[in-house]
C-alpha cells in the first residue's frame, strides 16, 4: 500500500487526512518505528491551522470555502510558533498554493516537524478539487 511504501522510503509516519469543518481528520495512518511519534491513529482530529495536513488542504480549497475558514480566526495557539491570526494565515495559504506543498515545525506541539502535499480529485467547474492530503 502508499502509506506504507511512504513510511518505508521516508522513515516517518505517513497518514491521509481529509478536512472536517475547521479540523482535519485521519483516514489512514501508518506509524514509523521511530521511538518518539504522533499517536494519530484513524479517527484522530486536530486544528487545520497549527498542521501541514490541514494547510495543505486550505490552500487548495475555492476561495469561498477558504474565507470561511479563514473567518473563525483568531486561532487557538499551541506553541509560540502556530499562525493564530487571520491575515498571516490567508498569507501562508498564499504561499503554500503557489509552492504545493506546506511544512511544520513546532505549531502543533513542540518536537512535531511535518510536511503536507495535497490529492486532488477529478476537475469540476474548470478546477481541480482538493480531497485529501497526505
Amino acid at each position: 500500500p502508499p502509506l506504507q511504501a511512504l513510511r518505508d522510503q521516508t522513515g516517518d509516519s505517513a497518514s491521509l487526512t481529509v478536512l472536517s469543518g475547521a479540523e482535519i481528520l485521519y483516514v489512514a495512518h501508518v506509524s514509523t518505528d521511530r521511538r518518539f511519534r504522533v499517536a494519530a491513529g484513524v479517527g484522530t482530529r486536530f486544528p487545520f491551522h497549527a498542521t501541514s495536513l490541514g494547510k495543505a488542504l486550505a490552500a487548495h480549497l475555492p476561495e469561498d470555502e477558504r474565507n470561511q475558514l479563514l473567518a473563525r480566526a483568531p486561532f487557538q495557539r499551541f506553541t509560540e510558533r502556530t499562525v493564530t491570526e487571520r491575515q498571516a494565515l490567508a498569507e501562508r495559504l498564499h504561499l503554500i498554493a503557489t509552492r504545493g506543498y506546506d511544512s511544520a515545525l513546532d505549531e502543533l506541539d513542540y518536537g512535531i516537524v511535518s510536511v503536507a502535499v495535497p490529492i486532488f480529485g477529478q476537475e469540476r467547474e474548470g478546477r481541480k478539487r482538493v480531497i485529501a492530503s497526505i
